[in-house]
């Protein structure tokens, strides 16, 4: 409970001055030192920005972790301004947990929604903030002992060693340490309870024997993981054991060594093993934002630990250090980790310190809060709301509330006559704001109470058709409370608002209805009754009638009122939703006879809505679902109701629906909106809040866009959404600047080269710079369907590019160097092919960190010190000549003041550059001022009007890191003029002024890019700009309505590089993106002439998230017959989809539909692995190369699925139907055996089960033991007859672990009995796909590991058939296995090493020989995911570069040569699955979308 408890006091601002750290001081007796305690307030720490960066991903030990994190932050006297959690491996509950602590901490806690996969570089580049200090720290630490942080920045701030580490227990080297410091004492393990064995028992607290260690088999090595520190938990348990000694002891100060040199005997003295040379363990360590401008980021995203243990302080020439009174335990290696869990209790021990700690604080807190008096004000606020609107025009625009930091409970939108209205409702306040864009901040504020209330639910405005003199009702409701305001607006557009009666009601309202032309109020309570109030003529509600509810049910968790008639309250429908998932509709006159029960839901309806007069229902629920219901006959009002639609697809509960101009739109906690045809199929997706739960939905009635925002196809009401992240979204219903939307797809050629800087001189042209010296010309127009082919522009020998610019005539290209010197090309117009090339120096011994390009031939150069130099190329001469130098000022204490934007405002020349800082510059070759903006790097600026040469006034706005755009204004004055920023020359000065504030993001930061649409009249601020963020999210934003538009997300560890927008009509845009290797390039206006066509494909979003296997069930035929796919995901669904079509490759439209089945089955954690067999003797299986017919019919076949938590479930698949027979989990003793399913069905008319009746949930893992994941599955059949199927099924985990069981299946009766046959550890790293084969005297199975070894066993008793084989330098992620004459199997293996592996077996008697293997290294531009057989003599490979590809096989050689190859379209590929028919190979791809197509459409 304490767990839980504990952060309520940290929300209210109680500052605990210093915190009780320990101290060593020396005795006579070294083993004995005296251990004392002093109070540190930090003093010293107090203007230092210093942040945690945690790697997350275990929340069974984050919550140890948290109570340290929690304790160190400054709100509870420690030193820590935040805690950035890199989300790293983590299932739902993990980021449910994540979530809920962060509610806790909203100022400290923060949670980086951006991040979206890609390299481990994504994670270190969290640490952006100049200046300031970080700690990373490792997600299974168990203890940080008090003062520990503080001490390491104050050791990094001293300046001796690049990296501060912790002195950390249970580490490569240190352990070591305290082992030859004799701080670890002879300990033995208790003694077993008579007829116990290790497995019955846990041990607890070991004995202690004596000061001096003596048993020789707990020698620890002075090595890098060494054994009994890697591999031994009884070694792991015994450094544990010691630090727990010591504290219980008070004498934890004898682990202080003082300090400790990693590098004192050089650099790379050390090997793990695997052959890579890792000093130190960098499991807790200190660094600053500085320490990586010359880190080799590309090392960094292949193995951060060996760069920053190793290459990064060695190319520095700087050591790391441990300091050893920050004494912190590291909880486990991954070796150790089950022999820990298994066999002690250190960790509830270490948890139980952890609740002490928060019990600690809570105590505080409280007292604290008792000894000030503190008086937290309950209830909710009503502030103003988002209101734009100009007199005499019908126009109008919403303009956002500033940011309420609280989650939205309900959307209120009222049209008026001259204005528009909407409130936003939240836990804490609601917002209304009248007039123009820049009133918001005038808006007024108006609090009032609801009693015993600390939330409002709902707002309900008044019918009216417009906002009269005296103004219009809303009503406000949260729990047991209900308050009435009055809106209105006075001649000046200033809003006046009034509480003009607050009531307490009896029970929680769930809905409020109008009555009698706004005189009384019908509200719909929780306990199933219903009340009429009357609003007196002083405005107070006074209790008119009280109606009972139907008695079938008790309580309602949602409803919807209807009144047809205003005047008579009685005959008003009420539709309620239930806990148990049910809809009961009621008159209120007739509440003893019910109209109707609805049934359908599996889970509580937390949302339901009336639409066309009551005659529509719309339903939202915590199984994931929405439901549209109808009446079966519209003209008659009192038919029975039909489910018309059943809308899936959202990861998580839908907490809101509506029904907008023929489509559903759904709000979800898995923050996506989704709209829906009113078929239930998936029209759009719509994301743009920050990774929480969207709560609710309004439409905006009559609305029009206003100035030059994109052309509607029709004139439909946008619909805006709320989220639990504080931020109002406008979205359109229809597709805007979108139906055009092209993408291509370059990749550096040079193995070793990697992408620096691109530029998109149009939309037809980019150029991009490349480490080495090379500059490419990519015309897009002449792309080759989705592959660029780009020319060779030019190249430098012996010179590293670091930076690239363009001037604005779009004929000058400055390059800087990092040896210091800059290039500068002409080229010609329009064609960017190069005239003339010169070499200039620019600085001496100092890297170039950036280049910019003005008008007429300057451009500037700069490097991190923040040391300019000017050039200027005239139109003549190749060679542009030195102007001047110049030195910016840096921040007191930081040599550091890089340059990152830059603008040439006039030709004397007057620049205006952007740095890290946060401040711009204004810069000519005599003076310079500077001006604090951003909080944050400026990544951007982009001029609006003026400037040039002339001398008037001008505007530009800047963007940067803090997410945030600023308008600014700049006027000529004379020096030192009341009002100019800090001025540091004594030429012409300007008075500076902030114009406006955008915020296009709603939470996202680092803005790299800007780009605006043209304004209709007039040189103000256009209404539409699309601004690029790091995270790679391009957004939409109309600066007028203050809301976002359109979002289009590429995520990944990709970084967005340029922007343009076409410069005639304003309104098409391209944006490029790349990562080090691969770029892309998205278009919304068609760039291409050539005639070729793109390979047939079909692509569709179909879950949540990304799909990590998909498998084919079977194929559609040749006469029409439908096909189904099934799918794994993350979003922890498995989904059957259904393909219809003919797979006739002279079809003009080959498997014309992908639609997704009625059947979904859920797991408690993410899907990772599929199998199916075919129970039928005449279909091939669903991998690996056959030449019979497929399946034209639906026949049973057989599907087993596995993933997080180890759970393991099969079904018996009957066409579009999933019947489960059997589920297990990995963590049982026993599997579990479902006898009989129940093939009945909740689910309306025509659609299949939407869970597996019958199906037993996994039970949870046993205590103890550490939770497994299946990685991968594979089956073989057996034996099988007119009643039954024998199958052997085999399941890889992430512990390494083969298990396989028998199942014998019955088709006809709907069940199987399973007995489980053997467990063999394979691996001792996480295995990662598997395939079964057949050979004469057994059946075997090839297994791959995380690796990159490939083994084979005997399934029949786990059998070892041959020596691991190293085929990979990293994981197989996949193999596929092709049996040639029934001697020999062929081997194609998937690396993420790029590599693509075939090897050649013999099979033998009771063995598999090597025949003989090869490796294609460089098979793809990154890892590849996926493999498959097609012939004999050729293969499919995919990459996560979205390639797939096409090779020819020579099985003799061992040799693969590629043959063609096609981009993928859906992004993230993962997985692919192959079925070979006559006339080609259907594939299938899988990652963030399902893509079908034809092999035979790959061109030759």
């Amino acid at each position: 409970m304490s767990v839980f408890l504990r952060s309520f006091g940290l929300c209210l601002g109680v500052v605990v001055l210093g915190i009780p750290v320990t101290r060593r001081v020396a005795t006579e007796d070294p083993l004995r030192p005296a251990c004392i305690t002093v109070d540190d307030p930090y003093d010293d720490l107090k203007e230092a920005k210093i942040y945690a960066l945690v790697y997350y991903g275990r929340r069974s030990y984050v919550d140890i972790l948290n109570a340290y994190l929690e304790r160190n932050l400054r709100s509870n006297g420690g030193v820590l301004d935040g805690v950035i959690f890199a989300m790293v491996k983590y299932t739902m509950e993990d980021m449910n947990y994540l979530i809920m602590l962060q509610r806790r901490n909203p100022k400290s806690y923060i949670i980086p929604w951006h991040m979206e996969g890609g390299a481990w570089d994504v994670i270190w580049r969290l640490a952006d903030e100049p200046g300031a200090y970080y700690i990373k720290i490792d997600d299974d630490v168990v203890f940080i002992a008090d003062g520990a942080i503080p001490d390491m920045i104050r050791e990094k701030r001293r300046g001796r060693f690049l990296f501060v580490s912790a002195n950390v227990v249970n580490h490569g080297i240190l352990s070591a340490v305290h082992q030859e410091m004799s701080s670890i004492p002879h300990l033995e393990k208790p003694p077993l309870e008579a007829g116990r064995t290790n497995q019955e028992q846990k041990l607890g607290p070991w004995r202690y024997k004596g000061e001096v260690m003596v048993d020789p088999s707990y020698r620890i090595e002075h090595t890098f993981y060494s054994d009994c520190v890697w591999r031994r938990w009884d070694c792991a348990a015994l450094v544990h054991e010691s630090l727990l000694f010591r504290l219980e002891q008070n004498s934890s100060c004898l682990f202080d060594f003082g300090i400790f040199d990693f590098h004192a005997h050089g650099y790379e003295t050390m090997s793990d093993g695997l052959g890579r040379s890792i000093d130190w363990n960098d499991n807790f360590f200190a660094f600053q934002h500085e320490d990586f401008n010359d880190i080799d980021w590309v090392g960094v995203a292949m193995d951060d630990e060996r760069q920053m243990s190793t290459l990064h302080p060695k190319q520095r020439g700087e050591h790391a250090g441990a300091l050893g009174s920050a004494i912190i335990a590291h909880w486990t290696f991954s070796i150790q980790e089950k022999g820990l869990l298994g066999n002690t209790t250190l960790l509830e021990r270490y948890r139980a310190r952890a609740e002490v700690i928060m019990q600690e604080m809570w105590r505080e807190k409280k007292r604290a809060i008792k000894e000030s008096q503190l008086i937290a004000m309950a209830g909710p606020v009503l502030v103003a709301c988002c209101v734009e609107a100009r007199l005499n025009l019908e126009k109008f625009s919403v303009v956002p509330h500033p940011s309420l930091g609280a989650t939205l409970q309900t959307l209120l939108l009222g049209v008026g006559r001259r204005a528009a209205a909407v409130a936003t409702s939240c836990a804490k306040c609601c917002q209304l704001a009248i007039g123009d864009g820049s009133c918001v901040a005038r808006s007024a504020r108006l609090r009032f109470l609801l009693p015993n209330s600390s939330q409002l639910h709902g707002l309900v405005a008044a019918p009216a058709s417009d906002i009269s003199a005296s103004g219009r009702q809303v009503a406000a409701f949260g729990p047991y409370g209900l308050a009435l305001c009055q809106v209105s607006l006075g001649d000046d557009l200033q809003q006046q608002l009034e509480v003009t009666s607050v009531t307490r009601l009896p029970d929680w309202p769930l809905d409020v209805a109008w009555l009698q032309e706004n005189t009384s109020l019908l509200v719909a309570y929780g306990r199933n009754f219903l009340e009429q109030w009357r609003v007196s003529n002083r405005g107070a509600l006074v209790q008119e009638a009280r109606w009972p509810g139907p008695a079938e049910v008790s309580f309602l968790y949602s409803a919807s009122l209807v009144c047809p008639d205003s005047a008579n309250a009685a005959s008003a429908f009420c539709a309620a939703g239930t806990f148990d998932g049910f809809v009961v509709l009621w008159q209120i006159a007739k509440a003893s006879k019910p109209e109707a029960q609805l049934v359908g839901h599996q889970g509580a309806i937390f949302n339901i809505r009336f639409h066309l007069n009551g005659t529509t229902l719309v339903t939202a629920s915590d199984d994931r679902t929405v439901k549209l219901w109808v009446r079966a006959t519209e003209s008659d009002t009192s038919g029975p109701w039909l489910c018309r639609a059943t809308c899936r697809g959202h990861g998580c509960r839908v907490w809101d629906a509506l029904l907008a101009s023929d489509t559903i739109v759904t709000a979800s906690e898995d923050s996506l909106v989704r709209v829906f045809s009113m078929e239930g199929t998936l029209l759009r997706e719509l994301q743009g809040h920050q990774t929480r739960g969207v709560r609710c939905l309004e439409l905006l009635h009559d609305f029009t866009w206003h100035g030059t925002a994109p052309k509607l196809a029709e004139r439909l009401p946008p619909v805006v959404s709320g989220g639990e992240d504080g931020g109002v979204k406008l979205w359109p219903l229809v597709e805007v600047e979108r139906k055009r939307s092209e993408t291509k797809l370059w990749h550096v050629l040079e193995p070793n080269d990697w992408i620096r800087e691109v530029l998109l001189l149009s939309q037809l042209l980019a150029l991009v710079a490349t480490n080495f010296g090379n500059i490419y010309r990519l015309p897009l127009a002449e792309a080759e369907g989705e592959e660029i082919v780009a020319s060779l522009l030019f190249h430098a020998d012996n010179a590293h590019f670091t930076s690239m610019a363009m001037g604005d005539d779009g004929t000058a290209i400055w390059t800087g160097c990092a040896d210091g010197h800059g290039i500068f090309l002409r080229t010609a117009d329009d064609t960017a092919l190069p005239v003339a090339a010169s070499t200039v120096e620019v600085f001496r011994q100092c890297r170039v960190s950036a280049a910019f390009g003005g008008h007429d031939g300057h451009g500037l150069f700069c490097d991190h010190a923040g040391r300019l130099r000017f050039f200027l190329a005239d139109g003549v001469a190749a060679t542009p000549v030195s102007r001047s130098q110049k030195q910016l000022t840096t921040p007191k204490g930081d040599k550091n003041q890089r340059l990152l934007s830059g603008l040439l405002l006039s030709s004397d020349p007057l620049w205006l550059l952007g740095d890290e800082h946060g401040r711009l510059h204004l810069v000519n070759l005599q003076d310079y001022q500077q001006n604090a903006a951003h909080e944050g790097k400026v990544l951007s600026l982009l001029r609006l009007r003026g400037g040039r040469g002339t001398t008037e006034s001008l505007e530009f706005l800047s963007a940067g890191a803090d997410g945030v755009v600023l308008r600014h204004h700049l006027e000529p004055g004379s020096t030192g003029s009341a009002g100019s920023a800090g001025s540091a020359g004594s030429g012409r000065d300007f008075r500076w002024t902030q114009l406006a504030v955008y915020r296009p993001g709603c939470g996202l930061r680092h803005l790299s890019h800007v780009q605006l649409q043209p304004a209709a009249e007039g040189d103000g601020m256009p209404p539409l700009f699309l601004g690029a963020f790091q995270s790679a999210d391009f957004v939409l934003w109309d600066s007028l309505a203050g809301l976002e538009v359109w979002r289009h997300r590429c995520g990944g560890a990709k970084r967005p590089n340029s922007l343009v927008l076409d410069p005639v009509d304003g309104r098409s845009f391209t944006f490029a993106f790349s990562s080090s290797k691969s770029l892309e390039i998205h278009s919304t206006a068609s760039t291409s002439t050539s005639s070729s066509t793109v390979p047939r494909a079909l692509r569709r979003a179909l879950h949540g998230r990304e799909i990590h296997q998909i498998c084919w069930l079977r194929a559609p035929g040749g006469a029409g017959a439908p096909g189904s796919l099934a799918t794994a995901s993350e979003d922890t669904s498995l989904r059957v989809l259904n393909v219809s079509g003919t797979t006739d490759t002279t079809d003009t439209k080959p498997c014309t539909a992908l639609s997704p089945a009625a059947a979904t089955v859920r797991f408690p954690g993410a899907v990772r692995a599929l199998c199916s067999l075919p129970l039928h003797p005449t279909v091939p299986g669903t991998r690996g190369y056959a030449t019979t017919e497929p399946m034209t019919l639906p026949r049973p076949g057989l599907l087993v699925s596995g993933g997080a938590k180890g759970a393991l479930k099969a079904h018996l698949v009957s066409g579009d139907a999933l019947l489960g027979v059997w589920c297990t989990s990995l963590g049982q003793v026993d599997p579990v055996k479902v006898e009989e399913a129940d093939s009945t069905s909740d689910s309306e008319p025509g659609e299949a089960d939407s869970d597996a009746d019958g199906e037993a949930e996994p039970r949870a893992s046993t205590a103890g033991r550490l939770e497994e994941r299946v990685m991968a599955l594979s089956c073989v059949e057996l034996e099988r007859s007119e009643a039954h199927h024998d199958v052997l099924l085999a399941c890889a985990s992430s512990s390494g672990f083969l298990r396989t069981w028998q199942l014998q299946i019955f088709p006809q009766q709907g069940k199987a009995e399973v007995t489980f046959l053997e467990r063999f550890q394979v691996f001792n790293t996480t295995a990662l796909c598997m395939e079964c084969f057949t050979a004469p005297n057994f059946r075997g199975v090839y297994v791959g590991s995380a690796a990159g070894t490939l083994a084979a066993l005997q399934l029949q008793n786990l059998k070892p058939l041959c020596e691991e084989l190293q085929v990979h330098q990293a994981g197989v992620n996949d193999l596929a296995l092709l049996q040639l004459d029934g001697s020999r199997v062929a081997a194609l293996t998937a690396g993420d090493d790029h590599g693509l592996g075939l090897c050649i077996y013999a099979l033998e008697d009771d063995a598999v020989r090597l025949i003989g293997s090869r490796l294609i290294e460089s098979a793809h531009f990154s890892a590849v995911r996926s493999v498959a057989w097609t012939a004999a003599d050729s293969a499919l490979s995919l990459g996560l570069d979205r390639r797939l590809r096409l090779w020819r096989v020579e099985l003799e050689e061992q040799a693969l040569e590629l043959k063609a190859e096609r981009i993928a379209s859906c992004t993230e590929p993962e997985s692919m699955a192959a079925w070979v028919l006559p006339e080609g190979t259907l594939v299938a791809l899988a990652g963030r979308g399902v893509e079908l197509c034809l092999v035979a459409s790959v061109p030759e």
